[in-house]
């Protein structure tokens, strides 16, 4: 019984470091362009990025404000999209916008996950005709001043990666 109870002390004792390194992402995040990398996008100088988490838990709320938006030199609307992660290494269904006005949208299956400090959220479009998988990592800067998100997304298109750096 005592090296039952010493063998479940030693495996909490070595899980309280993983679970002290999640950080909470919570806060109003604003895209710094110059300190981006958009790889094969180039936003207009007036485009607007703005991030809101609001995080409890293993539930992250988010909401993605983008203004003065353009792909490809075509102007598009302002958006405003909200949606929900919970981070339990599980599958869950997930609408997407659609990448255009007036295109359907994607219905994706995501995963996310904390890895220490870093939040891992895996996209795999379940829609038909579309396949599409897209790996975003979210983590603080060493000051918290920054959020960081690497994207690296696979589809019809080809291969990107992005960093994206938010300013608080």
């Amino acid at each position: 019984m005592r090296k039952y109870l010493t063998a479940i002390a030693i495996i909490a004792a070595a899980a309280l470091p993983v679970a002290a390194e999640q950080v909470n992402l919570s806060g109003t995040w604003k895209l710094n362009l110059a300190s981006s990398f958009m790889a094969g996008e180039h936003p207009a100088p007036n485009y607007e990025f703005t991030k809101v988490l609001l995080q409890q838990g293993l539930t992250i709320q988010q909401t993605d404000i983008q203004k003065h938006v353009s792909i490809v030199n075509i102007p598009l609307p302002d958006s405003r999209v909200s949606s929900e992660l919970t981070a339990d290494g599980q599958e869950h269904d997930a609408p997407a916008p659609a990448p255009f006005p007036g295109m359907p949208s994607a219905h994706l299956k995501v995963t996310a996950e904390w890895q220490g400090g870093t939040l891992l959220v895996q996209e795999r479009n379940a829609s038909a005709g579309r396949p599409s998988t897209t790996v975003r990592r979210y983590f603080l800067s060493d000051n918290g001043q920054h959020l960081i998100e690497l994207i690296e997304a696979h589809n019809a298109f080809g291969d990107t990666e992005q960093r994206l750096v938010f300013d608080k």
